[in-house]
């Protein structure tokens, strides 16, 4: 299976092109402070990509169970920006899902920031 980003890869790689700059670190908000959604369906979730497209970086965590499952299930994405948090729920948009996140994480001009990301590259 060939990986759907090889394209966009291959061209980062030949142009050795980094973000141009990353916002100096600052002390988080607080739990209440920060705006959340919980993103179930399809509107939501155009919603929720539309608003994070605007931002020069995102951070990503997954959340993954592979209890009694050879491969598992990745149940939950968490995405958030600098001014909010959005927790998508992956099993009920597992058939729209790709198509519309896709386009977010092939943008090179959006820094993606995992937490333990050596199991969620392979969970996406």
């Amino acid at each position: 299976m060939l990986n759907p980003y090889k394209e966009e890869i291959e061209v980062l790689l030949e142009s050795q092109e980094a973000p141009s700059s990353v916002p100096a670190p600052r002390e988080p908000a607080g739990y209440e402070e920060t705006p959340f959604a919980f993103v179930q369906t399809e509107q939501e979730l155009l919603e929720a990509v539309e608003e994070i497209e605007k931002y020069a970086e995102i951070a990503v965590d997954l959340e993954h169970h592979q209890m009694r499952s050879y491969l598992g299930l990745t149940c939950l994405m968490q995405l958030s920006t600098r001014e909010k948090d959005y927790v998508i729920d992956v099993l009920a948009l597992f058939d729209c899902l790709g198509q519309h996140l896709q386009p977010l994480f092939a943008n090179p001009n959006i820094l993606k920031v995992f937490h333990g990301g050596d199991y969620d590259i392979q969970w996406l």
